[in-house]
């Protein structure tokens, strides 16, 4: 803990930015959005099934377009960058009040999510592996501390918000994003490059430096693919859970309410967890750590699976947690180590692309499968081996020496 505060004492600043980067992402994520979902359907019209779709689509396109934008990270100065991102994010929350059916719908939701969800972790995350080595992991951690509070605060201002219509409510996050937010992270980003970081000594031994590989390099690389599946099964199943727990918890019989209290919890296991992992990344180097997350989601989807009790909710719930916060903070560590930092953010964009690509196959599956009448459980407990089987390709993907070999 003392290194952490010890952390926070002299790089305040840049860790501020990065966790409020981080906090600002809220407005793309899908915890913040589907709060707004019943009454945008309920005045368009729509189902289900068309409401996902136009989300799915969007976040898919959101996706591709992140491939070649992250790439700005390692070309233009951040501060600019910065700007240009969150006037993007203000842009596509007035065109969310301004929404007249679908098209415009999912219009909102592509830049909703190619600037909030995408772009504002991006930018946060992909500074904290470029300005920090030593203390790279607990940097991240202390970044990803802003999406952890923007799920404890932003769902109860988002229910807020719609007790003066959801229109309203979307055109007040616009000028607070303007207005607040963006001189807020111009100035953190100004101080912090009047002091630049002077790197303490390593908790542990540090991992060797690695040549910085290009994007091109990276998917020629057998280990990348390998890590693929596992790095995508929080994305997919916790996604696909969280879009569909309306109906899952119907299902089991449980309180929409109460089970709305348990983001708390998950909040709570996620900031846990990407301290400790950052503390291990650091002590341990990134590969290590990341094994355990895809076996700690299996045990997750199999409480789901065992019981009706609600107890196995705020367990699931619990566990999820911990796996979003250390995953997010282990991975992000994992391509400065196995690729170099100098193409940090192709790298980055490129990964994150499949995990956004992931979010967004997620809810159209599980709904297909529900609509196919496939119970709750079952379809946990496909999940909990889908889990299990793309975590063990962790083993030989990460496994020394090969890892510290040039890609083909």
């Amino acid at each position: 803990m003392r290194g952490f505060l010890q952390l926070l004492r002299q790089q305040a600043p840049l860790l501020g930015f990065g966790a409020l980067f981080c906090f600002t992402s809220s407005f793309g994520q899908t915890f913040f959005i589907a709060v707004f979902g019943g009454a945008i359907r309920a005045e368009f019209g729509l189902g289900h099934g068309s409401f996902g779709a136009a989300y799915s689509i969007a976040t898919l396109a959101s996706a591709i377009t992140l491939i070649w934008l992250g790439k700005l990270v390692d070309r233009m100065e951040t501060a600019r960058l910065t700007a240009l991102v969150v006037v993007g994010l203000a842009v596509a929350a007035l065109f969310m009040s301004f929404a007249a059916g679908m098209v415009t719908l999912a219009i909102a939701f592509y830049g909703l999510r190619l600037f909030g969800q995408g772009m504002s972790t991006h930018i946060a995350i992909s500074t904290m592996a470029k300005r920090f080595a030593a203390a790279r992991g607990r940097a991240i951690s202390i970044a990803t501390m802003g999406i952890a509070g923007s799920e404890v605060v932003m769902p109860p201002l988002a229910v807020l918000a719609l007790d003066f219509g959801w229109r309203w409510g979307w055109r007040a996050f616009a000028l607070v994003l303007v207005l607040a937010i963006l001189p807020l992270l111009t100035g953190l980003l100004r101080r912090a490059d009047r002091h630049p970081v002077v790197e303490e000594a390593a908790i542990g031994t540090p991992p060797p430096p690695v040549p910085s590989r290009r994007q091109s390099e990276v998917l020629r690389d057998w280990r990348f693919w390998l890590l693929l599946p596992g790095l995508l099964s929080s994305s997919i199943l916790v996604t696909g859970i969280f879009f569909h727990h309306v109906h899952i918890v119907e299902a089991k019989g449980w309180s929409l309410g109460l089970f709305a209290a348990t983001f708390t919890v998950y909040a709570l296991g996620a900031v846990v967890s990407s301290l400790s992992s950052g503390w291990l990344v650091d002590k341990l180097g990134a590969k290590r750590p990341l094994i355990v997350f895809p076996l700690i989601l299996a045990w997750g989807c199999l409480l789901l699976a065992a019981s009706d009790a609600f107890i196995a909710g705020i367990l699931m719930m619990l566990l999820f947690g911990i796996v979003s916060g250390g995953q997010s903070t282990t991975t992000s560590a994992l391509w400065a180590e196995l690729y170099g930092t100098e193409h940090i953010g192709a790298i980055r964009s490129l990964a994150m692309a499949v995990m956004v690509f992931g979010s967004a196959v997620s809810p159209i599956i599980f709904g297909a499968v529900f609509d196919l009448d496939i119970s709750v459980e079952a379809l946990a407990v496909a999940s909990a081996i889908y889990a299990t089987l793309a975590g063990m390709l962790f083993i030989p993907a990460l496994r020394q020496p090969k890892a510290q070999t040039r890609a083909d």
